[in-house]
């Protein structure tokens, strides 16, 4: 809830799909909430529905920068660990053998499919497929590994798979700033209300 209009009684919200939306509110729901803020008080721009803890519901902007930069770690590590393994195949040494490296990337896969879901279901559709776009840099990646023993296939890609995979972060990052920014104007609630 970004704002209310005490004559027209209407509350702006920025919600799911990143849609803004003007909904009227009957005069009960002016006084309900009236009474809410009375009984609840607390910061002017702390939310107007917190937590037990006092914090903002899952919407907050701390929940969101934590969601975008596991799922940009993520797929950095996995990103890591299939070059570290091709560099194995080529003889070279490395801090892990492949088993430990095989191990972090499909760590990584399962942090960016969780990251995708929280997207779909709190931000929207268009904000996973953003990051789904990113994560099958990675799912690529462990393909062309899995292609011949000796990493030869993927190494010769490199440079042109990262060009892409950057042109996908940079539209994630973007995505990021988008949503964050939409994050922040939904977690201070209460100073929007007028009582």
């Amino acid at each position: 809830m970004t704002s209310t209009s005490a004559p027209a009684r209407t509350v702006a919200c920025h919600g799911k799909g990143r849609k803004d939306r003007i909904t009227p509110l009957t005069t009960v729901t002016v006084t309900v909430l009236r009474d809410w803020m009375a009984e609840h008080p607390g910061p002017a721009t702390g939310p107007l529905f917190p937590t037990y803890r006092g914090t903002p519901m899952i919407g907050s902007d701390q929940h969101w920068r934590t969601t975008f930069v596991d799922s940009l770690t993520a797929s950095y590590s996995a990103r890591e660990a299939c070059r570290e393994i091709a560099t194995l195949r080529q003889g070279r040494g490395s801090r892990l053998d492949e088993a430990e490296w095989r191990s972090i990337a499909e760590a990584a896969h399962d942090t960016t499919m969780s990251c995708a879901t929280r997207f779909r279901v709190l931000a929207s559709d268009e904000t996973a497929e953003v990051a789904l776009a990113l994560h099958e840099h990675n799912d690529q990646d462990m393909e062309l590994l899995d292609l011949d023993d000796n990493g030869a296939t993927y190494l010769a890609s490199r440079k042109e798979r990262s060009a892409l995979f950057n042109e996908d972060r940079d539209r994630f990052v973007t995505e990021a700033r988008h949503v964050l920014g939409k994050a922040a104007a939904v977690t201070g609630c209460r100073a929007a209300v007028s009582p």
